[in-house]
């Protein structure tokens, strides 16, 4: 088990805890176990993120809604275990209900309608606690199930109060709810956040509004696109801690989780001075595995900090750390061979502007502008070896190999298009953060009917023209 120090708090990623004292110090000890390529598979995952429920609808448009504003849906599977396996014969889940909004207070008070997607619905009332056992519910049969909350108490969504949501969410302890083997059972989020849900009385301050909410849910299957989109922070002057390890270890196990486009678009800060710690660790360990992740640029380019004052430190501490996996794929007669495949955990940093330096936690200024960026580890891709040493690889043109595996008909093969090795090129500090992982190809044609041309030897950087040699 690794320890570190976090802070004075410590969370756990799946196998790993984590507490160490300032984030920085974390990245300075985890990059190089995170920084380095790994030419094996992974532990096979469990059941396709395709296969659950996933989008952030509209919460009118939920069924169990009752056409209610109001309301946040997410689903769960009781048969999911640490590897995202639906094998299990589980039935019970407990609704988490250690939310902290503003400066980490627990005491949040809840009246919940729930709908536990089996038929059953009932009236929740209590208080959050960092140790909270949640509401729990056992189904019948174990699956995938939908549950909704909305307010009770009131006549609709329009009468709800402010902060209706604020006891909702896991705490990095592993004491009732927040027991792993429970986290484990978070499926998907299907609805987006209201400006009502997560909200305390001081509406000019942000604080902690999002902290942690979905931390070490590792079988979450990403972010849905809009999922903030509501939310209002016009006139607001504090965003001390506001997405403090929101997906820290969420949605672990996907393999094709990613941050959507827009995701901070919402964000009106032209008033603020306190951003201390506003994206500590927002996505940190996040779809760990998901060689589909990447960053969308400008993804942070809504945040105003103009009138920021001293208090910027660790805005932006290892906010990407470990996430999101890039590998370098070999494809041979438009088929993927896996054990050729290369890959590189813990790609991304930050740095201010497009000319500034990966910083693990960059040093602010009133006005600067932060860059998610490729850090600048070296991720050297090799040439494939044994029976694979004598072909040559070739890039794909982004037209006609925009597929999983690419074919014979995927750009030309001649030396405009050939890779050279050692090649450690792709994914650089100059690199769009929007570029993911990348399949190079090899096509062995039919062997020619002429038996004179079964000897055509083999020329390196020359297209294929017979059986080599």
């Amino acid at each position: 088990m690794l320890i570190f120090k976090l802070k004075h708090h410590s969370f756990t990623l799946k196998h790993k805890t984590f507490k160490y004292s300032k984030p920085i110090l974390a990245a300075l000890i985890l990059l190089p176990l995170l920084a380095f390529a790994i030419i094996q598979p992974k532990p096979a995952l469990g059941v396709s993120d395709a296969d659950a429920v996933f989008h952030s609808n509209p919460a009118a448009t939920i069924p169990a809604c009752n056409g209610w504003s109001e309301c946040f849906a997410f689903s769960v599977d009781t048969r999911l275990d640490e590897y995202g396996n639906t094998n299990g014969t589980n039935t019970t889940f407990a609704i988490p209900t250690s939310g902290a909004v503003f400066a980490l207070h627990f005491s949040h008070p809840y009246n919940w309608i729930i709908d536990w997607g089996d038929g059953t619905t009932e009236v929740e009332s209590g208080t959050s606690s960092e140790t909270s056992s949640g509401i729990s519910h056992t189904y019948t049969t174990p699956g995938e199930y939908r549950i909704t909350i909305r307010p009770a108490g009131v006549a609709d969504s329009a009468s709800a109060s402010n902060g209706w949501f604020n006891a909702f969410g896991f705490q990095r302890n592993e004491t009732g709810a927040n027991a792993n083997a429970n986290k484990y059972l978070f499926r998907s989020i299907n609805a987006p956040f209201t400006d009502k849900m997560r909200k305390h009385s001081d509406v000019t301050d942000q604080s902690y509004r999002f902290a942690l909410i979905f931390q070490s849910a590792i079988n979450g299957l990403g972010i849905p696109a809009g999922l903030f989109d509501q939310i209002d922070t016009s006139g607001s002057i504090s965003f001390n801690f506001m997405f403090q390890a929101t997906f820290a270890g969420y949605a672990q196990n996907s393999t094709t989780a990613t941050i959507p486009v827009g995701l901070f678009d919402f964000f009106d800060t032209s008033g603020a001075n306190g951003f201390y710690a506003t994206f500590d660790q927002t996505f940190y360990g996040y779809a760990e595995n998901s060689t589909a992740a990447t960053i969308p640029v400008g993804l942070f380019d809504s945040i105003d900090i103009d009138n920021g004052t001293a208090n910027m430190f660790s805005m932006f501490a290892i906010p990407f750390l470990g996430y999101a996996t890039r590998t370098a794929s070999f494809s041979v007669d438009g088929t993927v061979v896996d054990l050729l495949t290369q890959s590189f955990t813990n790609p991304y940093n930050t740095k201010v502007g497009t000319a500034g330096t990966p910083a693990d936690s960059p040093v602010l200024t009133p006005g600067d502008v932060v860059k998610p960026t490729y850090n600048d580890t070296v991720r050297s891709i090799t040439k494939p070896t044994g029976i694979y040493a004598e072909y040559d690889w070739y890039r794909t043109d982004g037209t006609s190999c925009a597929v999983v595996n690419p074919t014979k008909d995927c750009g030309v093969q001649d030396s405009s298009a050939l890779v050279s090795f050692p090649n450690d090129t792709e994914w650089t500090p100059t690199t769009s953060t929007d570029k993911g992982s990348i399949v190079f190809y090899n096509y062995m044609p039919i062997p020619p009917t002429n038996p004179e041309d079964l000897t055509t030897p083999f020329v390196p950087g020359v297209p294929n023209t017979g059986i080599r040699k």
